[in-house]
């Protein structure tokens, strides 16, 4: 099972670092060609604002609601299912997008209420065109999570490279004058293509009895309940960065983009590695924790080990991403009309910021536990009291630290989140993860990881300061030290050992032939 598991996170994990490498270059493309500008705010509020209606009413809600369902269904009903629900997400965000279209100016006042009258018109402007892709993308997360449940994870993690790749082709092909008109035109071309490249994945055509009047309607009241309460919760917890732009939007011109850029960066690992694991075993977690498979025990193994590769990756990613800040920004942002003190100050967040990865991975692991084991209302209300205590830490730290108070701020609020989860986790689950993150192999692990860490960060010193060897170095640095870190323990060197005899084993037999 851990075989399959490393096998399958890794593909995952290689088509969302596409995406998460797109993404990343997208908004390089827009830091060149806008600098750190009023225009580069009104890029990234069109960019980010349907990504915050969409995470608030949809995010990673469909996947964790719709696939424990569709395991507890046989084939035909879950093809009924899948269509229900995505005639029932067409309709209901199409309204949603004609009414945010409607009072679009409205809206980015109040999710940044710093911004001048010139650039909330603006930005109002384009956001009518944008909000159309609202209703699409919904479509999409249904399409994949239909997708994952049948354990074809590939063609879902492809969606945002294919998304950003026409992002940025429309950016670098747009005339200044006209690039934020093109690209509001392009995020809604780009919905569309992405989701009609999952359409094409779907394995079978569904029978078309669902839209029988004498067969019950398999989705429920119950599931709509459920629904709503891991809507309520992600969209909670997705309101932190949002209410942060919105405390950076009174710092000035660019602040906002500032802390955006930073926090680009700390997303990049944690897309694309960090909550790898969580999408990969949610359709087994929930297998494992409904019906007739119920199995607890294997259940809390399976658990201890994706806790276990969650919090050493994240540490050793926070590791390297801390030391080498200043790199990784100027590699990324240090190039066109980005000025070389916004790029310092860029760095100074993302050392922060990364102190909260291996916070945030776990604690999306263990939201995703709960989702599997249908209990949504224990993740709601921490979800609810983080926001809460999200704001006046804003504004205790703001004052003192400025952008950077922000920045802490999301540091404490992550680590507090993940520990009242696992407490409850435990309460009513028994599943004790703290246990697993002070077992002996954890703490061999991390002991390795610092070790080997320290020796790369000094190697660091002796070898030439320029970019592109620095950031080799910390290439091959992080995949040594996290090679090293398995290696320390029995279960994950004898894996890492039988896959690399299978290699020499292979070779031996091509050559032979």
């Amino acid at each position: 099972m851990l075989r399959k598991i490393i096998k399958a996170g890794i593909i995952v994990s290689l088509g969302i670092m596409l995406g998460r490498i797109a993404g990343f270059f997208r908004e390089a493309v827009i830091a060149s060609k806008f600098g750190a500008t009023s225009d580069s705010d009104i890029a990234i509020t069109i960019l980010t604002l349907p990504d915050l209606f969409l995470t608030i009413l949809i995010g990673g809600v469909v996947s964790a609601v719709f696939i424990p369902e569709f395991k507890k269904l046989n084939p035909a009903d879950g093809r009924r299912l899948f269509f229900e629900g995505m005639l029932l997400t067409l309709a209901s965000f199409g309204l949603i997008s004609i009414l945010l279209g409607l009072f679009s100016q409205e809206i980015v006042s109040l999710i940044s209420p710093g911004f001048s009258q010139e650039t909330l018109a603006e930005s109002g402007g384009y956001l009518q065109i944008v909000f159309w892709s609202i209703p699409i993308t919904a479509a999409t997360a249904m399409v994949t999570s239909y997708l994952q449940s049948d354990e074809r994870f590939l063609v879902p993690a492809l969606g945002t490279f294919i998304f950003n790749a026409i992002l940025i082709l429309a950016l670098v092909l747009s005339p200044h004058s006209h690039a934020l008109l093109y690209l509001s035109w392009a995020i809604l071309l780009a919905s569309m293509v992405r989701l009609v490249s999952q359409m094409l994945n779907v394995p079978r055509l569904p029978n078309r009895d669902f839209l029988n009047n004498n067969k019950k309607r398999i989705f429920n009241k119950e599931m709509l309940f459920r629904y709503f309460q891991v809507v309520s919760t992600s969209g909670f917890l997705f309101l932190i960065p949002v209410i942060a732009r919105g405390f950076a939007s009174f710092e000035g011109d660019g602040a906002v983009s500032i802390l955006n850029f930073a926090n680009k960066i700390i997303e990049l690992p944690m897309g694309a590695v960090i909550t790898v694991i969580p999408i990969v075993l949610l359709p087994k977690l929930a297998e494992l924790s409904t019906g007739a498979n119920q199995n607890q025990k294997e259940l809390q193994s399976m658990v201890s080990v994706s806790a276990g590769l969650t919090f050493v990756i994240a540490t050793t990613i926070s590791i390297y991403f801390a030391w080498f800040s200043p790199q990784i920004v100027k590699i990324t942002f240090g190039w066109g009309n980005l000025s070389s003190e916004s790029v310092k100050e860029i760095s100074r967040l993302l050392l922060l910021g990364v102190l909260a990865l291996p916070a945030m991975g776990l604690s999306n692991l263990v939201q995703m536990i709960f989702n599997a084991k249908g209990d949504t209302k224990v993740p709601f209300v921490i979800s609810l009291i983080s926001v809460v205590l999200f704001i006046p830490l804003c504004l205790l730290f703001v004052d003192y630290f400025e952008i950077k108070g922000l920045m802490l701020s999301n540091i404490i609020i992550f680590w507090l989140l993940f520990g009242t989860q696992s407490i409850f986790l435990y309460r009513r689950h028994k599943i004790n993860l703290f246990k697993v993150l002070i077992s002996a192999d954890i703490i061999r692990m991390i002991c390795v990881l610092g070790l080997s860490s320290a020796i790369v960060m000094i190697a660091s010193f002796l070898l030439p300061s320029s970019i592109g060897v620095q950031i080799i170095v910390a290439l091959l640095g992080g995949v040594l030290s996290l090679s090293l870190a398995f290696m320390a323990v029995e279960k994950y060197r004898s894996i890492l050992l039988i896959k690399f005899k299978r290699r020499i084993d292979n070779n031996e037999i091509n050559v032979n032939s």
